[in-house]
């Protein structure tokens, strides 16, 4: 199941991208409306008929039938009884297997050959060689101790071929005794080139008036053309003998002696080559004898049959003829008017799809699973329609088939369109669908009836966040439907009587399970043919159950408890701005499995040791830390995580650069003399291409920099937040998505909130003071200030070559000499402390 979900998703990112890729979304929308108006005019055209109900033969009409215009039927006995006499007059097909031959002759030759070397064998057991000499055969001692140790043993065991005189005297003087061979295969042969077939009384053979068969090759296929099979020769049917008569003609064709030694033997290698193909045969007379009907005509007016007449196959046929005739009805400007109202429906559903923002999704993918979703409703009621008018003549108790009408699941569209994108593009869905019903029916109960259904489904449902909400929505639904059949009843003026009343709410009930349904067996396939991630497919993703989760939880327990804060700020403000809280929330859960690869590389994960950062050039450590981006790709990839949650991992990142190594960067650089290059310190991107990934960057950068705070009070925390998210507007990491001012300010003031809840100062218990403790290690991960690094790229700026290409790789730095002490960064690390100034940016080169 997962290989063919697997094989569906990827013959649908071929189609996506060679339909968006090579076309404009206009005229993809037309290529893809134009035959969905057409297969929509097709459906609603086709109007259900139930004036003559379906009647099975042997039943009773219930009214009298007649024929409105000139009709002639197709008798069906009578043209089958003609067929039938027809058919017998075409000769049957036999396969004719030539290789069976050649097959006969392989026995024999392996018979004969296994024979001989088991003579040899016991020969050589008894007298010591494998030949004697033709003084010795000639002693009569030799002969009997032969035919004792040599020629009883053999025929005891059941020898392969038969131990003749002749065959033994040759083989005991050590010859070959291919001639014996040659006439006993000439022999064969003759046989075996006959057309030989089972015993028995074959029925094609019986039922035939030519007297001749066709005989075709083994290796014709069944559906080669009729006109090549009957290009194959013809001959008599008597020349195709039975088995036994052939295993028979065997004696006739050796010699009197041969016959009596070894005629039984060799009449057991016969074997049959040539069988009678049924499927050709019958396909050959369907084909010759199609053109054959036998007809009846009626006039205008003609009475076909009375009430109370039993059912023939006739009435039957004219019954049928009679739908057929009423369906046919000017079909083409029909279907005309029908095509030209759906694409304009369709037009109005792709202008509307291209206003409509649905995370992730294009307006084509919008539009398509919209229309989509329209057009396979319009199949179930078409298929229902149908259904109900036949069940509603069969069944005596209620003979309408309006009310088995109700139960067809008018909403299920609707339904599938509010769960996976949003209510207003459902609510048209669903009205669209209503117009279509109605028109289909041709009865504006039926329209009414649908619209209720699918206003209910589309504000009923809810967020799609648990399993059981399809079945919540179906049982609303069908509650909804149930007091809607009253309403259609009332509409119509009819009398209210409490049987059909109950029937109708029966089958409106019913309605709402069978939509739940459909919409249960459609969600899963929509998801994977569109990329569509639901809320309930990420609370799976959520469970820290799951094999990547728990991994990071075990492996890199610092980066875990880092994405769990992360995870937490980040569904605050998406919440206050109206973004997908639970998709920030499950992406921030992952947006550092990279990390995964080397956890030591990253502060989070350290214990008390060495730090492998201080035995790398800044270069060097660069370009590990922004290689998680990539691994966590690879990992994301790997473990199936959604296209959705694995875009976040590069765009959380986007271009931002590795502030701390390369502040230590420009501090060798000005002791060395060395150039430096900006571009080997930034992480590759993209920048943020959606409103999530830019929350999951201000949360990460915010919650890595307020973590190396010593001591974080509310006022640090709101200037830290608020320097960092200006730095990276100034650094045009939100220039790609949409983010506007309003929800900038919603954000970082969600930030600061929530980390000064997390992250609150508290009272030193009297003995316990950090300072006493253990002193405060440089973290790499602290965000270095603004005027350090403008005060060391200053230093530079005379000495700093420009770089030749963007493409530039970055080699590392020669190591700096032993003792050399990082002044500067000696005191970049407490200016989150000691300085009312705020630091800049991104807290780390690893968030």
């Amino acid at each position: 199941m997962r290989e063919l979900r697997e094989h569906i998703e990827a013959m649908a990112a071929r189609f996506w991208e060679r339909l968006v890729g090579r076309t404009s979304p206009s005229v993809a929308f037309w290529l893809c409306a134009v035959p969905l108006a057409a297969g929509t005019a097709v459906l609603v055209a086709r109007f259900p008929l139930s004036v003559f109900p379906q009647y099975r033969v042997g039943e009773v009409l219930r009214t009298d039938v007649i024929a409105p215009t000139e009709l002639i039927v197709v008798d069906p006995e009578r043209t089958a009884r003609l067929r039938q006499e027809e058919a017998r007059k075409i000769p049957p097909i036999f396969r004719f297997y030539p290789d069976r031959a050649e097959d006969a002759r392989s026995a024999l030759r392996e018979y004969f050959a296994l024979g001989r070397e088991q003579f040899a064998r016991q020969m050589e057991a008894s007298f010591g060689r494998r030949a004697l000499n033709p003084g010795e055969l000639n002693r009569r001692r030799i002969r009997a101790r032969l035919e004792a140790h040599v020629v009883a043993p053999l025929r005891a065991q059941g020898a392969p071929f038969p131990l003749t005189e002749e065959i033994v005297s040759v083989w005991a003087l050590g010859q070959s005794g291919e001639s014996v061979l040659a006439r006993l295969e000439a022999a064969l042969q003759s046989v075996m080139s006959r057309y030989i077939r089972p015993d028995g009384e074959l029925r094609e053979l019986a039922e035939n008036l030519t007297g001749e068969v066709r005989i075709v090759p083994a290796h014709v296929e069944p559906l080669e053309e009729i006109e090549r099979l009957q290009e194959h020769p013809r001959v008599r049917a008597s020349e195709i003998i039975p088995l036994a008569e052939a295993r028979q003609a065997v004696r006739r064709y050796l010699s009197e002696s041969d016959a009596r030694l070894y005629g039984a033997w060799l009449a057991d290698l016969v074997r049959v080559n040539c069988l009678p193909a049924e499927d050709l045969t019958e396909r050959l007379r369907r084909h010759a004898t199609a053109h054959l009907v036998a007809t009846t005509r009626y006039a205008p007016r003609q009475l076909i049959a009375a009430r109370g007449q039993i059912v023939t196959p006739q009435i039957q046929a004219a019954l049928e003829a009679l739908r057929r005739q009423a369906a046919d009805a000017r079909p083409g400007r029909r279907a005309l008017g029908l095509c030209v109202i759906s694409l304009v429906f369709y037009y109005a559903l792709w202008r509307f799809a291209a206003r409509t923002r649905v995370y992730y999704l294009t307006p084509l993918k919008i539009f398509l699973l919209a229309a989509i979703s329209i057009f396979a409703q319009l199949f179930i009621v078409r298929a229902g329609l149908a259904i109900s008018s036949g069940v509603a003549y069969r069944l005596g108790t209620f003979d309408s088939p309006e009310g088995y009408q109700f139960a067809i699941p008018y909403a299920a569209a609707a339904l599938v369109v509010a769960v996976l994108l949003e209510p207003r593009l459902a609510l048209v869905v669903g009205l669209l669908v209503s117009l279509f019903v109605g028109v289909l029916a041709r009865d504006l109960s039926s329209l009414l009836y649908a619209a209720i259904g699918n206003i209910v489904a589309v504000y009923g449902v809810g967020r799609y966040q648990r399993r059981d909400t399809i079945t919540r929505a179906g049982l609303i639904i069908g509650a909804a439907n149930i007091g809607a059949t009253g309403l259609v009843v009332l509409s119509q003026g009819e009398s209210v009587v409490l049987g059909p009343l109950l029937w109708n709410a029966v089958c409106g009930a019913t309605g709402g399970l069978l939509t739940a349904a459909l919409a249960a067996f459609a969600l899963p396939i929509n998801e994977s043919l569109f990329g569509i991630v639901t809320d309930v497919k990420l609370l799976e993703l959520s469970n820290v159950e799951l094999p990547l989760l728990k991994r990071l939880a075990i492996e890199a327990p610092g980066t875990y408890h880092h994405s769990l804060i992360v995870a937490t700020l980040a569904e605050e403000a998406a919440k206050a701005i109206g973004a997908h809280a639970l998709l920030v929330r499950v992406g921030s859960y992952y947006h550092d499995v990279g990390k995964l690869v080397d956890p030591s590389l990253y502060i989070e994960n350290q214990r008390a040791g060495s730090n492998p950062h201080d035995r790398w050039p800044p270069e060097e450590s660069a370009r590990r830390i922004i290689q998680h981006v990539s691994e966590g790709i690879r990992l994301a990839e790997q473990y199936g995580l959604p296209r959705q949650i694995v875009d976040l991992i590069p765009q959380h990142h986007g271009t931002r650069r590795l502030h701390y190594f390369y502040a230590k960067a420009l501090e060798r650089a000005a002791v060395l003399g060395t150039p430096v290059d900006e571009r080997c310190f930034r992480y590759p991107g993209p920048k943020p291409q959606t409103i999530e990934a830019a929350i999951v960057m201000m949360c990460d950068s915010s919650e890595a920099a307020v973590r190396s705070l010593r001591r974080p009070t509310p006022e640090k925390i709101r200037s830290l937040v608020r320097r960092i998210i200006e730095d990276m507007v100034t650094d045009g990491q939100f220039d790609e998505c949409h983010l506007r001012m309003r929800d900038l300010t919603r954000i970082r003031e969600t930030i600061v909130q929530t980390l000064g809840t997390i992250y609150h100062e508290r009272v030193p218990y009297p003995g316990f003071r950090e300072e006493e403790l253990v002193a405060a290690d440089a973290n790499y991960e602290a965000v270095p200030s603004l005027d350090f690094l403008r005060m060391a790229s200053s230093r530079l700026d005379e000495d700093r070559p420009e770089p030749a290409s963007s493409a530039a790789k970055c080699e590392p730095t020669p190591a700096e000499p032993e003792g050399v002490e990082s002044a500067a960064l000696s005191r970049e690390r407490d200016v989150a402390e000691s300085s009312s100034s705020t630091p800049s940016s991104s807290a780390t080169g690893v968030s």
